[in-house]
C-alpha cells in the first residue's frame, strides 16, 4: 500500500467510526458536537475582535467588531452554562437546535422562492428547489416545535451521512492512482 493512501484509510475509517457513534449513541455525539459548536462560535468570536483589532484602522467595521463580540459573548455564556450541569448542557442543545431550526426555515422559503423565480424565467428542472425548500421548511418547523428531538433527529441524519461518506471515501481511495 502507499503511504499516501494509509492516512487516507485511516481518516476514511474515522469518519465512519463517528458516523457508527452518532447513530448508536446520539446522546453522547450529540452533546459533544454540541460542545464543539458551542466552543467554536465562541472561538470565532475572539478571533473576529482579534482580525478586527488587526486590521487598519480606515478600513475597520464596526459591525465586524459587534459580531465578534456577540459571538464571543454569547458562545462563552451558553459554554459556561452548560459546563455547570445537565440543565445548562439541555439548554445548549434547544438554543442550537432552534438556531438550526430557523436556519432551515429560512433557507426553505429562500429556496421556494427561488424555485418561482427560476420558473418565471424559463429555467428547467427547478422541482428540486421547490421539493428541497418544503422539506427544508417542513424540518425547521419540526425542529422548532421539539427542538431536544429534533437535536437528536439531526445526529441521525449526521450519522447516517458519516457512514455513508466513510464508506464511499474507502472504496474511492482504493482506486486512486497514489
Amino acid at each position: 500500500m502507499n503511504e499516501l493512501k494509509k492516512p487516507a484509510y485511516i481518516i476514511a475509517a474515522v469518519i465512519t467510526l463517528i458516523g457508527v457513534v452518532a447513530v448508536a449513541a446520539p446522546d453522547i455525539a450529540g452533546l459533544g458536537i454540541a460542545y464543539l459548536i458551542t466552543a467554536g462560535f465562541f472561538i470565532y468570536g475572539i478571533l473576529k475582535v482579534i482580525t478586527w483589532a488587526n486590521t487598519p484602522k480606515e478600513i475597520r467595521s464596526g459591525f465586524f467588531l459587534a459580531d465578534g463580540v456577540i459571538s464571543a459573548l454569547l458562545g462563552g455564556m451558553i459554554l459556561f452554562d452548560a459546563l455547570k450541569g445537565p440543565v445548562g448542557q439541555v439548554e445548549m442543545l434547544v438554543t442550537i437546535s432552534l438556531t438550526a431550526g430557523f436556519l432551515s426555515v429560512f433557507n426553505g422559503i429562500s429556496m421556494t422562492a427561488s424555485y418561482f423565480s427560476l420558473r418565471k424565467n424559463g429555467f428547467g428542472l427547478t422541482g428540486f428547489f421547490l421539493a428541497g425548500g418544503i422539506l427544508r421548511l417542513l424540518l425547521g418547523i419540526i425542529i422548532i416545535m421539539n427542538p431536544i428531538a429534533g437535536w437528536f433527529t439531526l445526529q441521525w441524519s449526521w450519522g447516517i451521512l458519516f457512514i455513508i461518506t466513510g464508506i464511499a471515501l474507502l472504496f474511492e481511495i482504493r482506486d486512486l492512482p497514489l
